[in-house]
């Protein structure tokens, strides 16, 4: 097995802009969106019972000619020197780094920010969009090719001043060695794809990394499914600028989709709701881009939740959402009326976020769960149903919002599924109602 790391360098250990101990630097990047990296870091020159611990770290090289290397808010964990080997340095233990920079072939070793990008790829998590659900295997003697061709989605992203970047949604292919020594697999990792064209305006580091970003949250929104950017490699003027995020402790999504609940936007409908939700988005203020943008993260979050803290998290955002875009004044009973008036969802049948005729609605079950108190025993099932129209009010405000209404799938499951269970959901607030939990309105 190969376990040579990636890099090998010392570098400074970084905090409040004070420069600490050179560091002798081994550094293995993950291979698959999936893995997690390593880290390994001896620091010299401290006293025997110096100990670095806490959060806030950076680790920098930018004295080699041509290289620069930054590991950004790093965690350590704890730190050793093995006794009687003070010369050996002290080992520090690495839970997290945020992000890793490298930049390369510099020219005279200037850096400038807003140099025009030619080509830049994102390396995605797993999604539905351009990725074949068949894993391909074959004898390693065999073709590997896969004899078709399609053109990738261009996902046209309107940034904060205005102007527009066109993404690729492609994938990137690489042939893997099976356990059998007698076979190689096809592996696939998503990518967005950038390149500069001559009638567009130059792309700076910083709009462009923004732009992917904004892309991948609405294709989180679009495919039901958390998509999150985790590598990003650049190319202008002879420079080459690599950046890992959170390369150590990953940011996950899982390799299979089972969970989606099939697209809320189809994928013929894509590449329009990116551009016309991306440039709704750019005319928002920063207060409500993050309304938002964690209303989509509490749709799809990076770690397994109990269906009460989701459902918790998930009536939070709502009420972001209420507060950014219904009415900024008074309580939830008007300004939830406000939202669904000015960006109405136009999808039937939910059942209603404020409760009315003594049986509840979504905000009383809400109530229920923020005292502590538990209402799936009484009456099971409730929860579960009352997550999944709770998902939907949030999905197609959110569409609402971003002038995606038209690009909705109305064939996907968990719509069709809710409109089938009407009797059942009046069943369950019926018998909520019986137990005790009204409407208090």
């Amino acid at each position: 097995m190969d376990d040579r790391p990636g890099f090998k360098l010392d570098a400074y250990l970084v905090k409040h802009g004070q420069r600490g101990p050179l560091c002798d630097v081994r550094v293995w990047l993950p291979k698959q969106p999936a893995d997690d990296g390593r880290m390994a870091v001896q620091a010299f020159g401290l006293p025997f019972d110096n100990e670095l611990c806490g959060s806030g770290f950076s680790l920098i090289n930018d004295e080699e000619p041509g290289f620069y290397f930054e590991a950004s808010d790093i965690l350590i964990r704890s730190s050793s020197t093995q006794f009687g080997r003070r010369v050996g340095g002290t080992t520090l233990e690495i839970d997290h780094v945020e992000r890793l920079t490298i930049r390369r072939n510099l020219r005279g070793g200037a850096y400038h920010e807003l140099q025009s990008i030619e080509s830049a790829t994102f390396h995605l998590s797993q999604v539905h969009y351009a990725i074949p659900s068949k894993v391909w295997s074959m004898d390693f003697k065999g073709n590997r090719n896969f004899g078709h061709s399609y053109s990738p989605p261009r996902l046209p992203v309107r940034d904060s001043s205005g102007e527009s970047l066109a993404l690729e949604l492609d994938r990137h292919w690489n042939w893997v060695n099976h356990d059998d020594g007698d076979t190689v697999v096809a592996r696939s990792t998503p990518v967005f794809v950038f390149h500069d064209s001559s009638n567009a305006p130059p792309a700076s580091l910083n709009t462009l990394r923004q732009s992917a970003r904004t892309a991948a949250l609405l294709l989180s929104l679009a495919a039901r499914w958390r998509v999150v950017v985790h590598g990003f490699h650049a190319y202008f003027n002879g420079v080459t600028h690599e950046e890992w995020d959170y390369p150590f402790s990953r940011v996950r999504a899982a390799n299979g989709l089972e969970d989606s609940r099939d697209f809320l936007v189809h994928p013929s409908y894509l590449e329009n709701f990116i551009q016309s939700a991306s440039s709704r988005i750019s005319s928002f203020k920063e207060a409500e881009s993050d309304a938002v943008f964690l209303a989509i993260y509490s749709l799809h979050p990076t770690v397994k939740h109990s269906i009460e803290s989701r459902f918790l998290a998930l009536f939070v955002a709502l009420e972001g959402l209420a507060r950014q875009f219904g009415s900024a004044n008074g309580g939830m009973h008007s300004i939830i009326p406000a939202l669904l008036a000015a960006y109405p969802p136009g999808i039937p049948t939910l059942w209603p976020i404020l409760g009315e005729q003594g049986l509840p609605g979504l905000k009383d079950l809400r109530n229920e769960l923020a005292h502590g108190r538990n209402f799936s025993r009484r009456v099971p099932g409730s929860l579960s149903v009352a997550e999944d129209h709770l998902q939907l009010w949030i999905e197609y405000l959110l569409l609402s919002i971003l002038n995606g209404r038209a690009y909705a799938h109305s064939f996907n499951w968990l719509t069709r599924h809710t409109i089938e269970q009407r009797d059942k959901m009046e069943s369950l607030r019926i018998h909520l109602s019986e137990a005790g939990i009204r409407s208090r309105s």
